[in-house]
């Protein structure tokens, strides 16, 4: 028997509760967690934004300086803003991708077998993706398509042929080519369905043309019933599984609206990378901020999603185009002011994206997982080393709750820092955090994001405010003549279907915009159209010249007040070179006649508008005056049907204002200048 007095017996039992301590971790915490760092689990691929789907970033380069570098420093730009890791973008078709279309580099299979440098300038996307890496050089970048130019798979096929096949090489190598860009992740087909065959084919091709290193994800679907199924061929058809290196799905996340099937075991067990290309979070502000990362720990945690890409970058495109202002990080749609404004789910991204790089792995068992009183965790240990980093989110927790996280297997023991956002106060830094016992213990409260990490170098980024925002220049006058070179995308021009760029004119006296493309795909009243101006524009006066010599007929809009659907959303006047002319609310025809146009290459067509009182113009003369309240308000725009008309001085000013002079731009932009 042991004789102890009561002090050796107090010095015992202090011991005895010290190694019960370091063996069991801390006992104060409402829920005590394991952290090993030897439990590595599947490897993280990053945290990303779509660009495209398409034109949603495109009037971010016409932005003046200083301003559009300071947006993409806080896109781009590691430990500043949201840091972002991954760059997904659009591969351009010139059709509608959702929200508009985007310039091809291939217009033709005489330029894809013919490539030239100019075909690769076209658009702003080769431009964004050089300025992410060269803010961040590690930037991974991705591609797809949504759509592909109507000469791809005209004689046979369709979009799933040989022609897109090389399509998608040419784009690839043009990017490395004549932009030194690597891309080494593609997709097939946007949210389209699946084809087994087309992916087969597609591989090969790449194989065939030097690009053994690209990697196809596929197929990037949403819908639950198409979503995994075709992995379930992978035990069959090896040549299949060869071809798919990765499965990319959209919208992985079970708190996404569109509903969700979570990764069945034939998925899980494939041994392939598991990635969701375009998840959706359709809120605004802090709640879309904090369901971002909740999307990404329980993408993870649920489906071993090791990469979430989210649509989408930037909304620097019109309002009236819709989804305005949703899930995106930015808004900057007004360049001719300067003003931008980023949105608290930017640094929903920063709280991953500061604190980790691809290449990190994630720690099993403990590692990533659940608190008992709601929300979540993700772990992220370093690729070399023992530094670690937890992104936190309690969307659903009712109350304040203490966690210990107990720290093993190599991981550093060092103070760590955390990072905190809600919905007063976005990315704030804490005090540091000392570890007891190797256990880093913290109070977390409900509807808040956190990041514990031990790595160091992290900022809120900022610029002093931007200028005040201004409506767009009014009166207005483009004669785009002042544009030193062609085959750009005129200012502040917001493309919906097809493409309208600065060309030649026909008679050499001078640039005009043009409608590069003939489309015949669009079920719409217009085959191709662009918009600019002010939402809130209600009685003005537009005019455009035009030429039209393919036969096609030219349209000037008025009153747009919306861009989705089956046609604008706006009036319209169509003018056929036989003379025919058509006006338009949305599709319906309001008034029509047919006029003997003088023998000339050029003609007027003149919108206007005074309350009720809709005015059209044939070269000088009022062709109709109705009366009709459809549309009220709205921007104006350029249209084609079936050809590819000439446009030149668009003027917009009061009814019955003095033609005013050019106006002026900003001379910066030397993609255009």
């Amino acid at each position: 028997m042991i004789d102890l007095t009561r002090r050796q017996l107090g010095s015992f039992l202090v011991s005895l509760c010290l190694l019960f301590l370091t063996v069991s971790g801390p006992a104060w915490g409402d829920q005590n967690i394991s952290i090993d760092g030897k439990r590595e689990g599947r490897r993280f691929d990053g945290i990303g934004a779509v660009s495209g789907g398409g034109a949603t970033s495109r009037l971010l380069i016409e932005y003046p300086e200083p301003q559009r570098s300071q947006i993409l420093d806080y896109l781009f730009k590691p430990n500043f803003g949201a840091s972002l890791q991954v760059l997904y973008v659009e591969i351009g078709s010139e059709l509608n991708g959702t929200q508009g279309s985007e310039p091809s580099h291939a217009r033709s299979r005489e330029e894809m077998d013919h490539p030239k440098p100019e075909y690769f300038e076209r658009g702003y996307e080769w431009w964004i993706m050089k300025e992410a890496r060269k803010r961040n050089p590690e930037i991974r970048f991705d591609a797809t398509a949504w759509n592909a130019p109507p000469w791809v798979g005209a004689g046979s096929g369709g979009f799933w042929s040989q022609d897109m096949c090389d399509y998608y090489v040419s784009w690839i190598k043009g990017a490395k080519t004549y932009s030194g860009l690597d891309v080494i992740y593609t997709g097939c087909r946007n949210e389209s369905g699946v084809n087994i065959p087309w992916v087969k084919m597609y591989r090969k091709t790449l194989d065939n043309a030097g690009l053994k290193h690209v990697v196809i994800h596929a197929f990037d679907n949403w819908r639950p019933e198409t979503k995994w199924t075709f992995a379930k061929e992978f035990a069959a058809d090896a040549e299949l599984k060869n071809a798919v290196g990765i499965i990319g799905n959209h919208v992985t996340w079970k708190g996404a609206p569109e509903g969700v099937s979570p990764s069945p075991d034939y998925v899980l067990n494939s041994d392939k990378l598991i990635w969701d290309t375009e998840e959706h979070v359709y809120q605004e502000g802090f709640p879309s901020a904090i369901n971002k990362v909740r999307a990404c720990n329980e993408n993870y945690i649920d489906n071993k999603v090791t990469s979430t890409v989210f649509w989408h970058l930037i909304s620097s495109f019109y309002g009236i185009e819709g989804w305005y202002g949703k899930h995106a990080m930015a808004i900057a749609s007004s360049p001719w002011s300067g003003n931008y404004a980023m949105l608290p789910e930017l640094w929903g991204h920063a709280h991953t994206c500061q604190f980790t790089r691809i290449g990190w792995k994630y720690l099993e068992g403990e590692g990533c997982g659940y608190f008992k009183s709601g929300g979540s965790y993700v772990t992220y240990k370093a690729a070399n080393g023992p530094d670690y980093t937890i992104v936190i989110e309690t969307k659903n927790a009712k109350a304040d709750q203490s966690i210990a996280f107990n720290l093993t297997g190599g991981l550093s023991t060092g103070k760590v820092s955390v990072w905190k956002s809600d919905a007063a106060t976005m990315f704030q830094k804490q005090d540091d955090i000392a570890p007891q016992n190797e256990a880093v213990v913290l109070t977390l409260k409900p509807s808040s994001i956190y990041t514990i990490t031990t790595t160091s170098g992290q900022q809120k980024g900022a610029y002093p405010a931007p200028p005040a925002e201004k409506p767009f220049p009014f009166p207005y006058h483009e004669n785009y003549d002042h544009y030193k070179k062609t085959g750009v995308l005129p200012y502040y021009h917001s493309d919906i279907h097809g493409v309208f760029e600065v060309v030649n004119r026909p008679d050499g006296k001078g640039k005009c915009a043009q409608a590069t493309v003939k489309f015949a795909r669009t079920k719409t009243p217009l085959d191709g159209f662009t918009v600019l101006g002010d939402a809130g524009w209600k009685d003005y006066q537009v005019s455009v010249d035009v030429s039209s010599s393919d036969g096609g007929s030219a349209a000037l809009l008025g009153r747009v007040s919306g861009t989705r659907g089956k046609s604008p959303k706006g009036y319209t006047l169509k003018l056929a070179t036989d003379g025919a002319w058509t006006l338009l609310a949305a599709a319906d025809t309001i008034a029509s006649g047919q006029e003997k146009l003088v023998d000339q290459p050029w003609h007027n067509l003149k919108l206007v508008f005074e309350g009720v009182t809709i005015k059209a113009c044939l070269d000088g003369k009022q062709v109709a005056s109705v009366s009709n309240s459809t549309f009220t308000a709205g921007m104006v725009g350029l249209g084609t049907l079936t050809g590819a008309p000439c446009f030149d001085n668009l003027i917009i000013n009061e009814v019955n204002g003095a033609v005013p002079p050019p106006t002026a731009f900003f001379q910066d932009d030397m993609t255009k200048e």
